[in-house]
Parts: structure tokens; C-alpha cells; sequence
């Protein structure tokens, strides 16, 4: 088999120009640079990184779905390890994130300083908001959100 190469002898950049501008640059300790955005196209939905020994891959791709299109990450092309759709919610191993971070059961998520005072009431008032979390770091009480009819329960927090 034959295999086109585009070589640089040198130990120097490799910079690519149109319309005499630079466009890209490979560093020759192999970074790559743009003057501007880079897009990558192609006909396979797929980003594929992987490492130097290609035992370890990890996929970027949007799902492609018009008008809910979603940017997925995973460490299979069918796995979603995390998404982020088109409303900017945030799903940890889940394809349909319902709050801007959704961690499904099984999972721990971490939460740094929430707020002060209660939650607003409109963040609460549908099933489907069920499980939101909110720390009230200045009355120290944790509220959980109990779907549309209960709203938000909470407790004190103490030592």
C-alpha cells in the first residue's frame, strides 16, 4: 500500500497559508495552532482522541438530532459518559439531563457554596425536578426538592 506523507525535514513549524495568510501552524514539538476557528468536518459524527499507544480513546460527537442536538463525550462511540444539550443542562452518565446537572441514581455529585436563603419556588414545581438539591450556607439547611406537590422539603444541618 502506498501512503501519501507531507514531510518537514527540518526541526521547524510547519505552517499552511491561503490567501496569504497563515492559517495553521504544527509546532515542531507537534501543537497545533489556528489563526482562527478550527473545524473539523467529515461524513463519521465522531472526534476520536486517543493516546500514543491507542489503548485509550475517548469520543466527542454531537448526537446530530435536529433541533435537540446534544455534544456528547464518551469512552465508546455509543456510550454517553456525559452530555450537554442544547438548553446548556449537564448530564453525568445520563442522555437526558433535566436540571443544568443531572446525576443519576448511583452516582454522588459534589456541591461547593449554593446560596443564601431559600430556593426559589419555580425551581421546584414540576415531577420531573425531583431530586435537585439546594444548600442554604447561611441558615444551614439542605432543601430537596420533592416533585409538584411537595415542593421543597429541608433540614437543619449540624455538627
Amino acid at each position: 500500500n502506498e501512503i501519501a506523507r507531507l514531510w518537514n525535514y527540518e526541526n521547524t513549524d510547519m505552517e499552511f497559508y491561503t490567501n496569504n495568510t497563515r492559517r495553521l501552524v504544527i509546532s515542531d514539538n507537534g501543537t497545533i495552532s489556528t489563526e482562527g476557528s478550527l473545524w473539523i468536518k467529515g461524513t463519521d459524527k465522531f472526534l476520536a482522541l486517543e493516546n500514543s499507544d491507542g489503548d485509550n480513546t475517548y469520543y466527542i460527537y454531537n448526537d446530530g438530532t435536529p433541533g435537540t442536538s446534544k455534544l456528547v463525550f464518551g469512552n465508546q462511540p455509543t456510550t454517553a459518559d456525559m452530555v450537554i444539550d442544547n438548553s446548556g443542562n449537564v448530564g453525568i452518565m445520563t442522555e437526558d439531563p433535566q436540571s443544568t446537572l443531572h446525576v443519576p441514581d448511583g452516582y454522588y455529585a459534589q456541591f461547593e457554596n449554593n446560596g443564601a436563603g431559600a430556593p426559589d419556588a419555580n425551581d421546584c414545581d414540576a415531577d420531573t425536578e425531583r431530586g435537585r438539591l439546594y444548600i442554604d450556607t447561611t441558615n444551614n439547611y439542605l432543601y430537596v426538592c420533592n416533585g409538584a406537590t411537595r415542593q421543597w422539603d429541608y433540614t437543619a444541618l449540624t455538627n
